[in-house]
């Protein structure tokens, strides 16, 4: 599994841990899609999103659409894909839930409103395997679900809550598979991110040494050293002739030596004056 591929994982998984009713889509090449539940206070149904995480995401940012009404708002655009702040201003460190959370927050203060003459009479909300439709915005129609429940046999009913257990039982086990993906992307995580301080605490070492180098070879240093080279080549040029003076040495040895010190001195002069 390549680095986007576990930054798409967690962050499904981390969507989904918080809106249990999240479906994931059969995957398309490199992108990962998930359907998303928004429980909006004025609404009896669930306004669903679809949210499509891209081939190099977190680096490319994530899609949200709405899928199962057509609906406008402030921050809903062309072909009802959402555009809040929380996806415009998407960097590579933001985090999906919060974003999801953020249009979910905003949908629930200020609710978008069904499109005149645009609005169907029913809209599909997927439920597992199966399509159960509802009205968004709508009170359901609560004597005709009566009749029709009062009108099935006992076999039925026994099937209904059969099937509706099957569902749930599904979505438990849905939950235990995705909460073990989790614990194993959360070791892959905690080994990253080890490898992460290995490598930054070697950065900082490496960037230490280079401005311990980068101090050495300033030009305040530079040019003290040779100041001290200067000096030394000019106390060697007095003792030499200390040394003539004393009759510790003749006179060809003390121009020679005398001579040879005056260079060095000259010599570091001119590398700083070059210095400027």
């Amino acid at each position: 599994m390549n680095r986007h591929e576990m930054f798409k994982q967690y962050a499904v998984n981390e969507v989904v841990g918080t809106y249990k009713n999240t479906r994931t889509r059969p995957r398309k090449g490199e992108e990962a899609e998930i359907e998303v539940p928004l429980k909006i206070s004025a609404s009896k149904g669930n306004l669903w999103v679809l949210v499509i995480l891209p081939a190099r995401y977190p680096i490319q940012k994530p899609i949200i659409q709405i899928l199962n009404a057509k609906v406008g708002h402030q921050y809903i655009g062309k072909n009802f894909q959402v555009n809040h702040p929380s996806l415009t201003n998407w960097t590579q460190q933001s985090s999906l839930l919060f974003a999801i959370r953020s249009i979910h927050s905003e949908f629930d203060k200020t609710p978008p409103q069904l499109i005149k003459d645009e609005v169907e009479e029913e809209v599909k909300i997927a439920s597992g395997p199966k399509s159960k439709t509802s009205s968004l915005l709508q009170n359901p129609d609560f004597d005709q679900v009566c009749d029709q429940l009062e009108g099935m046999s006992n076999d039925e009913l026994k099937a209904l809550l059969n099937e509706d257990m099957s569902t749930f039982t599904d979505n438990i086990k849905g939950i235990r598979a995705q909460a073990e993906e989790n614990m194993k992307l959360k070791d892959d995580i905690e080994k990253l991110y080890e490898q992460y301080l290995e490598i930054r605490k070697e950065y900082d070492e490496l960037k230490e040494q280079e401005q311990e180098i980068m101090m050495k070879l300033s030009k305040e240093n530079i040019v003290n050293a040779l100041n001290a080279k200067i000096d030394e080549s000019r106390a060697k040029c007095d003792e030499a002739q200390e040394s003539f003076s004393s009759g510790s040495i003749d006179f060809d040895d003390y121009i020679s030596q005398y001579k040879k010190s005056l260079e060095q001195v000259h010599k570091y002069e001119i590398i700083k004056q070059k210095l400027g």
